[in-house]
């Protein structure tokens, strides 16, 4: 897993290089990846933590990328594509007062080939995450398939606390990360009567392939985000394809917040 915003990179101090490997990769690809354990306060002692502190301030001052490996929740298995499935459409059956076995809540996704946007029930796209033979047969869908910036900030606490709580613990460097009260995140100094900005998380839930279709196959093109942004890889898996099928495909889970 990872955490990643901006673009760029310095060597970092040796007291905030990962233990037995240099957080720069290489030198042709100059950008500090230190492992979670070794930003982490609880793990690495005060001093230590006070120094990468430093180290990551001066990335950010200058808008460098920072990637943290090893980014893991408490509850791992929460970010299953069924846990999702479950917690999402259990929400939706109880507000709308149906029978939890159905599957009454729709989606808008965005076909990647097309750029045109198909409705799909969660459980229908979760389905044809995880198996592309459901999805051309049962979706009559061939292209691959994003679901993005789902759900709210508003229904992923109320619908999805544990998530919630699991995605905000897991960010490194809370002092910057953490919306709810960590002291160098802006978005918590807003007064009160403010209408406060959407800070997410937000899922970007896309399939992939193993082989390319052609340049820009891709689910997501090439753009600028609007503000500095934290991205946490909590879910990639294989599909459910035939051993034999070199085209199988890969599905990627990622939660993304905007910090201010």
């Amino acid at each position: 897993a990872a955490a990643a915003a901006g673009h760029g990179g310095q060597a970092p101090p040796p007291e905030v290089r990962g233990e037995g490997v240099l957080a720069v990769p290489r030198d042709a690809l100059p950008i500090w990846s230190p492992r979670a354990d070794d930003v982490n306060p609880e793990k690495v002692g005060k001093k230590k933590y006070a120094a990468a502190l430093e180290h990551f301030q001066s990335h950010w001052q200058r808008g460098d990328a920072v990637v943290v490996r090893g980014v893991e929740g408490k509850y791992t298995g929460c970010w299953k594509p069924e846990s999702i499935t479950r917690a999402m459409t259990d929400m939706s059956n109880k507000r709308l007062g149906t029978d939890a076995s159905r599957d009454v809540s729709v989606i808008d996704v965005i076909d990647c080939e097309s750029g045109e946007t198909v409705t799909r029930s969660i459980g229908e796209f979760f389905k044809g995450f995880d198996s592309r033979a459901y999805r051309e047969s049962k979706l009559q869908q061939h292209g691959l398939l994003k679901l993005k910036d789902w759900p709210s900030e508003d229904d992923f606490r109320q619908k999805m606390p544990r998530h919630f709580t699991d995605f905000v613990q897991m960010l490194p460097f809370q002092e910057y990360t953490n919306q709810v009260d960590g002291p160098l995140n802006l978005s918590t100094k807003l007064p009160k009567e403010w209408v406060p900005p959407d800070l997410g998380p937000k899922s970007y839930v896309a399939m992939g392939r193993v082989k390319e279709h052609g340049v820009g196959d891709s689910v997501t093109r090439l753009h600028q985000d609007m503000s500095d942004a934290v991205n946490v890889l909590v879910h990639v898996g294989p599909s459910q394809a035939d051993e034999d099928d070199d085209d199988g495909e890969d599905e990627v889970l990622k939660e993304r917040r905007s910090p201010r």
